[in-house]
């Protein structure tokens, strides 16, 4: 669906990829929009979910990465929201805390692993509406047989994780199990 996946088939190159352009974007757009014009804070939030997040997040929703791995954009995040709000590494201030102060000030935000798994499961929502005859579709619950696969554990599937995130957000899975 356009994402890069290495021959281990992982996205951590996809992910570090992002979180470069992340960076990237904040250094092309918004460092000199933000030291120019001494912008207010609030609408510098918005400039970091409009140029930032939505780079950081591009295309995620095809990611089988876990948890550890979509966690690593927060970092990124973490170190552009310090910049805006002007703290320094010795503030010691989380990511957390940052995203709170970011709420307090009426700009909702999420933490850029929680996008990951909410823009995961909206497209998933998106296959199940799909007909039953999409290729996509097919090829998600398995139904295409043939091939075969190396020794040892196979590695984590997109449906793996999105029961993983059907967990987290306390959604029931009780139905029944799709690809098995």
């Amino acid at each position: 669906v356009g994402s890069q996946v290495t021959s281990d088939c992982t996205d951590i190159e996809e992910i570090n990829t992002r979180r470069c352009k992340m960076e990237g974007n904040y250094k092309t757009h918004m460092a000199n929009m933000f030291v120019k014009n001494r912008l207010d804070v609030v609408y510098m939030i918005t400039m970091f979910k409009v140029f930032i997040v939505s780079t950081g997040t591009f295309n995620c929703s095809a990611w089988s990465a876990g948890t550890k791995e979509i966690m690593s954009p927060n970092v990124t995040a973490r170190c552009i929201l310090l910049r805006i709000f002007g703290f320094k590494w010795f503030h010691h201030v989380s990511y957390d805390y940052l995203i709170k102060l970011c709420n307090l000030m009426g700009c909702k935000m999420y933490p850029m692993h929680l996008l990951v798994k909410m823009q995961r499961l909206a497209f998933f929502g998106h296959i199940l509406r799909m007909d039953d005859t999409s290729l996509l579709k097919k090829l998600l619950f398995g139904e295409i047989i043939g091939g075969s696969r190396s020794t040892g554990r196979p590695s984590p599937r997109w449906i793996d994780r999105i029961y993983e995130d059907l967990e987290d957000f306390g959604i029931n899975t009780d139905w029944p199990a799709v690809g098995n």
